[in-house]
């Protein structure tokens, strides 16, 4: 697959213990892990992070998903450790119903193309917090 990235900072094996940045047009990448934050565009140009097929996973402390960006999914799952932090159910909640765009999953904000292709009546169904379901 290509790679279109300006700028795309996470270390070793997908590991991020700081602050991972993605701009630029697309990039593709198998999973990525870590205590880090994880920020997908600049708020200006458009930016698509797409996490590859059957990664079994990612996981960050905290996802920013800037203005005009997405973050697909793909097939996968996203965990957001958040810890002591503020709950980040209502502003993920809002970015998957912006990706999910009337059930096109082609939306801005978190989006899934898998599911898209598999079935486009699927309702956009999460659970964000393992002590309270949605």
């Amino acid at each position: 697959m290509q790679n279109f990235v300006d700028a795309f900072v996470v270390g070793p094996n997908g590991n991020n213990s700081g602050q991972g940045i993605v701009t630029g047009t697309i990039a593709y990448m198998s999973a990525i892990t870590g205590a880090g934050a994880l920020t997908i565009g600049d708020g200006t140009n458009h930016t698509v992070l797409q996490l590859n097929a059957y990664i079994r996973g990612s996981s960050q402390s905290a996802l920013i998903v800037k203005s005009g960006s997405t973050l697909d999914l793909n097939n996968d799952h996203f965990y957001i450790n958040y810890g002591a932090g503020a709950d980040p159910i209502s502003s993920i909640s809002a970015l998957i119903k912006s990706g999910y765009n009337g059930g096109a999953w082609n939306g801005l904000g978190i989006d899934i193309s898998a599911g898209a292709l598999e079935d486009s009546n699927i309702a956009p169904t999460h659970r964000l917090d393992p002590i309270r379901p949605l």
